[in-house]
């Protein structure tokens, strides 16, 4: 995201928009039960608001973390790239986009070559490259998937991100390329240290203790096997009806949490069994 303070405020113009035509067409509503131009203007209203709102938080999210990142905080790594330097990267891009389509770039590179170069930041959670701000989390919104350090030459930083389809499902995998010169080679090794073990999958958290899990599903069983006979008790002990609802909510209760500790518990016997 280059300008996240100017794609604020085009999202905030689209929240009042939106918000401006909802009210406009509910009013066409109260006075005119049926009227086309109140549907059209509540139909782009719940199409504007909506996508305004979500967006403007992202945007001022970015505002921040990039104001955060130009300050200093969290720096993990920076560095200058020359015009020249910046020219061969920006063939090696266009290189690397034509090979295939999820390496291409998620910067956005500018037809011209700035005449000072452009400033590489990298954060613990983003990165800025020619004043573009982009997040760079593990379980983020894009998914930062992995990192490595392309010897070139030229040199250059390539994290794999996975974007979600939307509506169409599925995933849509892009790349964030920056250069790296020669002599930030080890700033740029820095990087890939620090990303790469926040990067390895770890096992689900009901396999990292098998025993506990296991001690767990038993203290769920047990919890079970005292709620339901109780609902069981408080139901008998009301022949006239009464309300159900406490003892049925004991019961079924009961009956989903057992069901649920024995699942988990077989699961967690059947993938840390040894073969």
């Amino acid at each position: 995201m280059r300008n996240p303070g100017r794609k604020a405020l085009y999202c905030l113009a689209a929240l009042l928009v939106g918000a401006a035509l909802i009210r406009f067409g509910a009013l066409r509503l109260e006075r005119f039960e049926e009227d086309w131009t109140a549907n059209v203007a509540l139909a782009l209203g719940f199409t504007f608001a909506p996508f305004g709102f979500v967006f403007l938080i992202q945007s001022l999210f970015a505002k921040r973390g990039k104001a955060r990142l130009l300050a200093g905080h969290r720096v993990i790594a920076r560095w200058h790239v020359c015009p020249d330097e910046w020219e061969r990267f920006r063939e090696l891009d266009g290189r690397r986009a034509a090979d295939h389509p999820s390496l291409l770039n998620e910067l956005r590179i500018r037809k011209a070559t700035p005449r000072d170069g452009i400033e590489v930041i990298v954060g613990e959670t983003s990165l800025i490259v020619d004043q573009s701000y982009h997040v760079l989390r593990p379980g983020g919104l894009p998914e930062l998937r992995s990192v490595g350090l392309l010897e070139g030459p030229p040199a250059c930083l390539e994290f794999a991100l996975l974007y979600p389809r939307g509506r169409y499902g599925g995933t849509l995998p892009m790349t964030l390329r920056v250069p790296v010169p020669a002599a930030a080679r080890a700033d740029a090794r820095r990087v890939v240290a620090y990303f790469e073990p926040r990067l390895r999958r770890r096992p689900p958290l009901a396999l990292r203790n098998p025993s506990r899990t296991y001690r767990v599903c038993g203290i769920m069983i047990a919890a079970a096997a005292v709620a339901g006979p109780a609902g069981l008790a408080l139901a008998a002990a009301r022949p006239d009806g009464g309300n159900p609802l406490l003892p049925l909510t004991l019961m079924i209760g009961a009956v989903i949490l057992a069901v649920f500790a024995l699942i988990l518990a077989f699961a967690t016997f059947l993938l840390t069994r040894r073969p």
